[in-house]
């Protein structure tokens, strides 16, 4: 009777051993999740910001218009705000 008893309570032990396991491994697929879903936003987040840039082109190109500023002064602003380009 007892060698039954204990191989009932190992039984037991076992599943739980295995619901904490699966807990963990959910526990780090969330905490992965949350990773990837981080890095992703954090790269895209400057998506946007296109038009900032353009309105302050936009602006150099009214003061280039209006006489405010110069050929060369115009090319050296603009190069500034797009090093890119």
């Amino acid at each position: 009777m007892g060698g039954m008893m204990g191989g009932g309570l190992m039984g037991a032990m076992g599943f739980w051993m295995l619901l904490w396991a699966l807990a963990g491994v959910a526990v780090l697929a969330a905490l992965a999740a949350g990773i990837v879903w981080l890095v992703h936003r954090t790269a895209t987040a400057g998506i946007g910001r296109g038009s900032v840039d353009s309105d302050a082109v936009q602006i150099l190109k009214r003061r280039y218009a209006a006489g405010e500023i110069d050929g060369g002064e115009y090319a050296r602003r603009l190069t500034v705000l797009n090093p890119w380009e």
